[in-house]
């Protein structure tokens, strides 16, 4: 069943792949609610059904999040028989309380706005080729990372690329010790699981120190070279 727009409560779809920045949006979207409730894949009609059950009579008190809603895609350009059901429920249930989406997948986003046409949508992406640039941080990988970090310097300005790979590296540490912060989404911590093990513990912390060092020294202008030269620097002697 479908509701016309009279009927819809509120929609919101946080999107993209800079997914701290993202998590720290819904975060701050959470607050405004005493309770949330958080389904990520895979979906069930009966599952969803039951949750949205337990919401009581004035539900805008619970803020229903749904993450990778599309995770599967469309066939041939339409929704299967299970998703319109479950498309047909999620704004059934904007009825009675606030739904906001969370897709990682920048090119994903199209199908909410043909099959959920009523969200207000906020972006958080990445600058491009940043995101592999940052993957492509690992011990003998040098050729292909320094190739990326080139790329990505021509759209990116130096100390932008060194914040976010100063964020990695700092990521990348805190998944070896198995600890992630509440801006981490669940499907990041394993990519980032794999990623940190690629390197040996103590010189992923020695590479996050050298960072802070070349960091101080560019600031305070203790050494002879910019953050563009320091990147590269770091990068040959870590990779």
């Amino acid at each position: 069943m479908f509701f016309t727009i009279e009927t819809l409560m509120s929609i919101m779809l946080l999107y993209g792949n800079d997914i701290q920045s993202l998590e720290t949006a819904v975060e701050k979207e959470k607050s405004k609610y005493p309770e949330s409730l958080r389904l990520t894949p895979p979906f069930s009609y009966q599952v969803m059904e039951e949750q949205l059950s337990h919401t009581d009579l004035f539900g805008t008190n619970r803020l229903f999040i749904i993450e990778n809603f599309f995770h599967l895609g469309l066939v041939r350009a339409k929704p299967t028989k299970p998703m319109e059901a479950l498309i047909g429920l999620v704004k059934q249930a904007v009825e009675h309380l606030p739904v906001l989406f969370i897709e990682p997948a920048e090119k994903r986003v199209k199908y909410y706005k043909t099959f959920i046409k009523d969200s207000v949508s906020q972006g958080f992406v990445l600058p491009k080729y940043l995101f592999t640039f940052l993957d492509a941080i690992k011990p003998g990988g040098l050729k292909t990372t320094h190739a990326l970090y080139e790329n990505a310097l021509q759209e990116n300005a130096a100390e932008l690329l060194f914040y976010f790979m100063k964020r990695r590296v700092r990521d990348l540490i805190n998944a070896q010790a198995g600890t992630f912060g509440n801006s981490t989404a669940p499907w990041q911590r394993g990519k980032l699981s794999q990623q940190a093990k690629t390197w040996k513990p103590e010189k992923l912390v020695q590479f996050y120190k050298a960072l802070f060092t070349i960091e101080e020294g560019i600031k305070g202008g203790r050494v002879p070279y910019d953050t563009k030269q320091g990147l590269s620097l770091v990068l040959n002697f870590y990779l």
